[in-house]
């Protein structure tokens, strides 16, 4: 997380209300990477993600890493919203407003 804030970020302060969105981005499945005609429809990433890691255990792993690095502590956080989709280019994106 730390190597993606921009050059000079400072933690934001305790007591400051924070809305963070979470979009994260699974790698395809072993039955769909074997069809290449399959990966053509995640190309979008609009697949939704179903047999995953739950939302809730996604979303607390995230908080806990950004806890004294994006935030004081996360329960200045008092709105989310969090999708999971299949990818070919797996990875999370973090949307933290304050």
């Amino acid at each position: 997380i730390k190597k993606q804030l921009p050059e000079g970020w400072e933690i934001i302060h305790k007591g400051v209300p924070i809305k963070c969105n979470l979009i994260f981005f699974f790698g395809l499945p072993k039955a769909i990477l074997n069809s290449k005609k399959k990966i053509k429809n995640f190309e979008d990433d609009d697949i939704p993600c179903l047999n995953k890691k739950d939302v809730d255990n996604l979303i607390k792993f995230v908080w806990d890493c950004m806890n004294k690095v994006i935030w004081h502590d996360d329960n200045q956080v008092y709105s989310t919203l969090t999708e999971k989709y299949y990818s070919i280019n797996p990875r999370t994106e973090i949307e933290v407003i304050f």
